[in-house]
């Protein structure tokens, strides 16, 4: 059967006032659209011409005004509504007369998390209450997040969402040639994102894809583990540790993370973490003090801007912890300053830094929840940080840690060059993924073209 010939909703019916009834397709058009609102604080935008039946005769939204009864509610606003994608059935059986009684969601995938968390929760009673209520959700896929989890738990029969696909090829005039054409426009990621129905593309995303993949084999079980303390390697008698912390301004908000990363070996390694969201900063710092002094007395690195300082103040003079990070100034005699400050500048070297450290297998994270925390951690103008509706407390504490590893206050006290270790690690992976180079004679390079091509090797 050819694309042209593919009927996309064999297995659908709508409801006309002829009983349920065969249609086609669903076409996509944008239209300038009205948002008309009810008296019970429901609403449906439209298109300017489209047509409502009432008492025997058809009237289009254009027509509506406040006061006007549509489906036994009553009007109470008429708005502009903007420009916007509506969809119409098409070649509907015994005519185009049908009722639209279900709950469309279209590119749920692009809606910030926390905001479609709560228009499910709201919605889904009503959804769940009747017999015949359906909810239909379209989108194009954008990363692993919510959009992804429906959809994986639909295919895997794990809920009561039935999963439909619809590839670009079975579109209408769609081939090959279409493709290749695209192909003239964007990349292969972009169209992948755009056409693809593909869940690995995240171009916002810090860390690719297939590194992400990658770094799931990494994944560890705990030895040992609670609601807030999860351990992967208990500390080692002469290893050194760094204690990277991020402080939450509160309870109940963000999470406070305490990050152990042995540095000892060549590959850092996430030995432990502590995250919680029910601790108050009064409370943290004896936490902080008791796991670093089990990590062999752990250099602990806290960013010092706005609640930290708090945080580093009662570890230092209250808890006499004496393994805090301190900076340096470059010129002067005066006293350093506990803790680390994170500025513009600082992230973005940290943020790229995590990425090579990744990329490289320099850094092995183990734990799943700071990579879940990773596969959300996007650009956001020109920095990066958790996607709306996520978090990115854990992966602080990397970036932190990342920074610190490049500094020469590292280098002092870890004798070792981080980022002399990243330099030969990118070189050796660039000369690996080098294909031969093929050698023609009677080029213009002359006879002596092997010499010439020599820094190539």
């Amino acid at each position: 059967m050819s694309s042209s010939e593919r009927k996309l909703t064999e297995d659908y019916e709508v409801w006309t006032s002829n009983g349920w009834k065969p249609f086609h397709g669903i076409r996509k058009t944008r239209k300038d659209s009205l948002r008309i609102c009810f008296h019970d604080e429901t609403s449906i935008e439209c298109s300017r011409s489209h047509k409502f039946y009432e008492n025997g005769r058809f009237i289009h939204a254009y027509e509506v005004i406040p006061g006007d009864i549509l489906s036994e509610k009553r009007v109470v606003d008429v708005q502009w509504a903007g420009e916007q994608d509506l969809y119409d059935l098409l070649e509907v059986e015994d005519g185009h007369h049908y009722t639209a009684s279900n709950v469309e969601v279209s590119n749920c995938a692009f809606i910030a998390k926390n905001k479609w968390d709560d228009f499910f929760k709201s919605t889904f009673p009503t959804i769940s209450s009747g017999s015949s209520t359906k909810l239909m959700i379209v989108s194009t896929p954008n990363g692993r997040n919510h959009m992804y989890d429906m959809w994986t738990r639909a295919k895997a029969g794990l809920s009561n969402m039935y999963p439909v696909e619809v590839n670009w090829w079975d579109v209408p005039g769609r081939d090959e040639k279409w493709h290749q054409d695209m192909l003239k426009t964007m990349t292969e990621e972009q169209f992948e994102i755009e056409y693809g129905n593909n869940f690995d593309v995240d171009e916002n995303s810090l860390i690719p894809t297939s590194t992400l993949k990658r770094l799931e084999t990494k994944l560890q079980e705990p030895l040992e583990s609670s609601e807030s303390v999860k351990i992967y390697a208990k500390p080692e008698n002469g290893h050194s540790y760094v204690c990277s912390v991020d402080v939450s301004a509160g309870v109940g908000k963000d999470y406070s993370v305490i990050s152990i990363i042995d540095v000892t070996t060549d590959t850092f390694l996430l030995s432990a973490i502590f995250a919680s969201n029910k601790i108050d900063y009064y409370a943290f710092p004896s936490m902080i003090f008791s796991i670093a002094s089990k990590y062999n007395n752990a250099e602990v690195l806290v960013e010092s801007n706005d609640i930290g300082h708090v945080v580093l103040h009662m570890l230092n003079y209250d808890l006499e912890y004496d393994n805090i990070f301190k900076t340096y100034k470059l010129h002067g005699n005066g006293r350093p300053t506990l803790g680390q400050r994170t500025t513009t500048k600082t992230k973005i070297i940290g943020c790229n830094t995590l990425k090579d450290m990744c990329t490289t297998e320099k850094l092995v994270i183990r734990d799943k929840d700071t990579l879940a925390e990773l596969e959300h951690f996007q650009r956001m103008g020109d920095s990066y940080e958790a996607a709306p509706g996520y978090h990115d407390d854990r992966i602080m504490t990397l970036v932190n840690f990342c920074y610190y590893s490049t500094t020469n206050e590292f280098a002092r006290k870890y004798d070792r060059s981080v980022t002399s270790e990243m330099s030969e690690l990118s070189a050796k992976a660039i000369e690996e993924s080098l294909a031969p180079i093929p050698l023609f004679s009677g080029n213009n390079w002359g006879d002596d073209s092997r010499e010439n091509l020599s820094w190539l090797r």
